[in-house]
């Protein structure tokens, strides 16, 4: 089984997890099938939990929480606002500022212990807010100079530095403009591993729309319907011809959200029998 397909497997079930209400600041999380200290970081409706495991360091991203109207209120949030030398929706910026200097903390206290590859995700909002996160933690160490470059940049050893090993997302809406874009693009080309997954009826992906100048900047892994399988890159007009078409076969013509849940995402990942083209 490929390892990378374990990976998105286990970033699927904690995002899942990550909506669990009763989530302690600090315990033990058996989501991933083994014994994994759990560390959340909460501000307000935003939440964000570090997973430790013997071999990998998880941090996840919840969600929009609906028990909270001010999460549902961020996504609407989506005026572009200046982040450095690119532009990101600003619900989505303001949350990750919330928890981030907190964040940064318990990550960083977490390597010291033992130095392990770090591996960000989240699901709908948190998948926004994911990426932004890995974007920012690559610019942090790196001139914004290597957008330039013609070869994937090189990661420099800088003391204290914390360069993730994988982005994964689930059901992630579109998050910044073209050089924000680009961003993710040349994080993926790095030595990073990007995973951006959509599933079939779910409408979160297109939010906010092109003609608002938001980009998505990684190349999207598609879950259609039917035999667990997955496309890469469909394209626009593939994409919504199936999900026209799954929508008749299932009889869900009015529900445009099904296929958004966590826990869809993460039964779907445990279905799939490899991740075509890696």
């Amino acid at each position: 089984m490929s390892s990378r397909l374990t990976l998105c497997r286990n970033a699927a079930l904690l995002c899942s997890y990550a909506y669990n209400p009763t989530i302690r600041p600090t315990g033990v999380c058996h989501a991933v099938g083994e014994s994994a200290s759990c560390t959340t970081v909460r501000e307000g409706d935003v939440l964000a939990m570090v997973v430790d495991t013997p071999t990998r360091i998880y941090v996840v991203f919840r969600g929009t929480w609906l028990q909270d109207r001010n999460s549902a209120r961020r996504n609407f949030r989506a005026h572009l606002t200046a982040e450095d030398f690119y532009r990101v929706h600003e619900g989505f910026a303001d949350g990750l500022r919330e928890v981030w200097s907190d964040l940064l903390q318990v990550i960083r206290g977490k390597l010291k212990a033992k130095s392990r590859p770090v591996v960000i995700a989240g699901h709908s909002q948190g998948g926004a807010l994911a990426e932004i996160a890995a974007v920012r933690l690559l610019n942090d160490t790196l001139d914004q100079q290597f957008l330039q470059l013609s070869e994937p940049p090189r990661l420099p050893d800088v003391q204290g530095a914390i360069f993730p090993d994988a982005l994964i997302t689930f059901g992630a809406p579109r998050a910044g403009d073209w050089t924000y874009s680009t961003c993710v693009r040349q994080l993926a080309q790095s030595s990073c591993f990007v995973a951006r997954f959509t599933n079939v009826n779910d409408c979160i992906p297109f939010v906010p729309p092109w003609s608002w100048g938001y980009q998505h900047g990684s190349p999207e892994w598609f879950l259609p319907g039917g035999q667990p399988r997955m496309w890469v890159a469909p394209g626009f007009v593939v994409r919504t011809l199936h999900n026209l078409w799954n929508r008749i076969r299932t009889q869900r013509l009015h529900d445009s959200l099904h296929g958004h849940r966590a826990s869809t995402y993460a039964a779907k990942l445990q279905a799939l029998p490899q991740l075509r083209g890696t």
